[in-house]
């Protein structure tokens, strides 16, 4: 009885933590009030740009962080998420992302990777952490693994990370428009149980604590070389550059 309504609670907790951080997101993103179009029209352009935009036939209020042509014709190429994202950081407004964009040049995927490998690693030590308080612990289940809290923590982790991750986007090209399909997209890459490779992560983990929690020898031994597997693995995706799309597509989903 107590297990049951314990599960209920926190199975209906996670489902509405989920629910709940993508509405959020999604309302960070899609949120381009007539407010922040008037502040940035009325802070951040001066005639030079009036008259080099109407030169080039783009209009600066129509491009997206995510790009794409503007009302008045093709615009010229945007600049990438990063580059926005840095200017905003370093020079306090998204005015100089095309010239952060020149700057990072082909290093913007180094960054990436980077931020890709800080977020995988954090994640890494999290998951160990939990898993191993758990097995040591007597509170891993060879039939649920982790306590339902377990769960929690970790899908609240991902999802306030993704919602890090389009916060600081929003922040940093007020008034930009916003595709809520690759938000979705963002959220299955880094969330989604069973298809994300961060709860993918968590299930590898919990088997080598199951294995750690047997009393043979050889079973422990087999928790460690699985524990140690997991961690050179991600460890090779980080320096393979076969394989770095793939982490940076899972750790930092928004930013790409």
């Amino acid at each position: 009885g107590e297990v049951q309504v314990r599960a209920a609670f926190w199975v209906s907790w996670i489902l509405w933590i989920m629910i709940g951080s993508v509405a959020v997101v999604t309302a960070i993103l899609t949120c381009d009030t007539r407010a922040c179009r008037r502040g940035a029209e009325g802070g951040g352009r001066n005639e030079e740009s009036q008259s080099a935009h109407a030169a080039a036939g783009s209009d600066p209020g129509a491009e997206g962080l995510l790009g794409g042509a503007s009302e008045g014709g093709a615009a010229a190429e945007p600049p990438s998420r990063l580059a926005v994202l840095f200017a905003w950081w370093l020079e306090g407004g998204p005015d100089a992302a095309h010239e952060m964009e020149r700057q990072l040049g082909r290093n913007g995927d180094g960054v990436l990777v980077i931020l890709a490998g800080a977020a995988m690693i954090f994640h890494l030590t999290f998951v160990t952490k939990l898993v191993l308080t758990s097995a040591w612990s007597g509170r891993l289940s060879p039939n649920t693994g982790l306590d339902w809290e377990g769960y929690a923590e970790v899908l609240t982790l991902l999802n306030l990370w993704v919602l890090l991750q389009a916060a600081l986007l929003r922040a940093a090209r007020p008034g930009a428009r916003f595709d809520a399909a690759q938000i979705a997209e963002a959220m299955v890459r880094t969330v989604l149980p069973f298809a994300a490779d961060p709860f993918d992560t968590l299930k590898d983990a919990i088997f080598a604590g199951k294995a750690l929690c047997e009393a043979q020898k050889v079973s422990q031994a087999i928790g460690w070389v699985s524990l140690g597997w997991l961690w050179g693995i991600h460890a090779f995706m980080l320096f393979s550059a076969d394989l770095r799309d793939e982490l940076r597509g899972s750790y930092t989903s928004v930013l790409m």
